[in-house]
């Protein structure tokens, strides 16, 4: 009987063993749901992981802060030699446009009698004049001291143009120059009731207005109707979240800040005020990490803006955290180098690092300036409650000489030169004399 054929477990063979079918599908599924487990873990730990943030660290590198700046008589001078050629021009080709380029040169340098005696070359004999014309000339009047020619003209717009915002701008300033400051509110509030609804422009300039006014209520809603005209726009969002911090409803602000943060990634001043509402104590939920961040990309736009590097300076130093401080305040002086606050803070902060001798430096520069600033003040105030007193314009202007800050002085010494030519002749002479730049004639009929 022959023997049946042996079998090798090396050769192939034509008869296979069984498969198991269930134990494969489940094996298969097991490894799937392994996969499936270990992605979903890694999903919610890269959801869970908080953000890196932007943050100061000791290494950053100190330099000397900046000297005081020279005086601007030589930028000044500049600006005021730009007027000749518009000038030039004008008197050769004696049509409205061309004297109001040199209207607009001259606004550039705070020459405003040459811009006001340009504008009234511009509109003289003229049926149709622009409304953007007239309201220079108003302004232009205002500045020097005659709020009642600025009324007139205000008056005039109101009726020609009565849907545009600015003659009703215009107007309140007026009044309120003129010590009318019961009537000032109305003409705002006929001007809100007056403009387009599409016109976000006219509501900003309007909610910027009660802004500086201090009615933060009819502030507020003006600029929710720059946001109905203009849902998607940053500025009019900034503004509103502005005015809202203000009124202390924070999570409505952070709303709007976080929404112009994502859609754009180079806005400053929405990332600025962002981290000013995270640092501050009075939300009740003060986050500096994400504060810092914030800050810090503002600056990383914009290394000039000098308010995220106050603020940002402000936080460190209560952290203690005054390395960090010292770069700040010292990043901050570069584009403000006469800011008394940033050079008191330096020196208290130089103080805390062991640097006495920079620190006595900039507490001398701190006084020095802080002199300045408050004897400005009261020369300001008192410039504001006499619009139409000579003296007080001469005071504020030689305050400006003093110290010489040309270019503010100029407008103040003009104005008291307007009012009172005896008062303000020889003080406006020998600040053009100072300058460098022959005093021009002011009736633009004379080259």
């Amino acid at each position: 009987m022959p023997k049946a054929p042996q079998t090798n477990s090396k050769s192939s063979s034509p008869i296979k063993e069984p498969v198991n079918r269930t134990g494969l599908i489940a094996a298969v599924a097991v490894c799937f749901l392994a996969i499936g487990v270990f992605a979903y873990q890694a999903k919610v730990t890269m959801e869970n992981r908080p953000p890196e943030r932007l943050r100061l660290g000791e290494e950053v590198k100190l330099e000397p802060p900046p000297g005081l700046p020279d005086s601007d008589g030589s930028a000044l001078r500049n600006e005021l030699n730009a007027i000749v050629p518009a000038r030039t021009m004008a008197m050769a080709n004696r049509k409205p446009g061309n004297y109001v380029k040199v209207a607009q040169v001259a606004l550039l340098a705070n020459d405003f009698l040459t811009a006001r005696e340009a504008l009234l070359a511009a509109v003289a004999g003229q049926k149709d004049v622009p409304m953007i014309v007239n309201d220079m000339l108003g302004r232009t009047h205002l500045e020097l001291g005659n709020p009642d020619k600025a009324l007139a003209i205000y008056n005039k717009l109101i009726k020609e143009y009565p849907t545009r915002i600015e003659p009703y701008v215009g107007k309140s300033r007026s009044l309120a120059a003129l010590g009318r400051t019961s009537e000032l509110a109305a003409p705002l509030e006929l001007g809100m009731k007056s403009i387009k609804s599409n016109d976000y422009g006219g509501f900003i300039y309007l909610a910027t207005e009660y802004d500086r006014l201090r009615d933060l209520a009819k502030a507020l809603t003006a600029a929710e109707r720059a946001m109905r005209a203009d849902p998607d726009n940053a500025t009019v969002k900034i503004l509103n979240a502005g005015i809202l911090y203000k009124l202390r409803r924070y999570d409505e602000a952070l709303v709007l800040l976080r929404a112009v943060v994502t859609s754009d990634a180079k806005n400053g001043p929405a990332r600025r005020m962002l981290a000013q509402i995270l640092d501050s104590d009075l939300t009740g939920k003060r986050d500096r990490v994400e504060a810092e961040h914030y800050f810090l990309e503002a600056l990383n736009i914009s290394d000039k803006d000098s308010d995220a590097a106050w603020r940002l300076a402000t936080s460190c130093i209560e952290q203690k955290r005054f390395k960090q401080a010292a770069y700040l305040l010292t990043l901050l002086l570069k584009s403000v180098p006469d800011s008394a606050g940033a050079r008191q803070q330096l020196s208290k902060v130089e103080s805390n690092l062991g640097n006495t001798t920079e620190s006595l430096e900039q507490a001398k520069i701190a006084t020095l300036l802080l002199e300045r600033n408050s004897d400005e003040a009261l020369k300001k105030a008192e410039r504001d409650r006499k619009q139409t007193d000579p003296l007080a314009h001469l005071a504020l202007g030689q305050h400006y000489v003093k110290y010489s800050q040309f270019k503010p002085a100029l407008l103040e010494l003009e104005a008291a030169y307007n009012l009172s030519p005896s008062i303000g002749d020889k003080p406006l002479h020998e600040l053009y004399s100072t300058i460098g730049v022959p005093q021009p004639v002011y009736d633009m009929k004379t080259p």
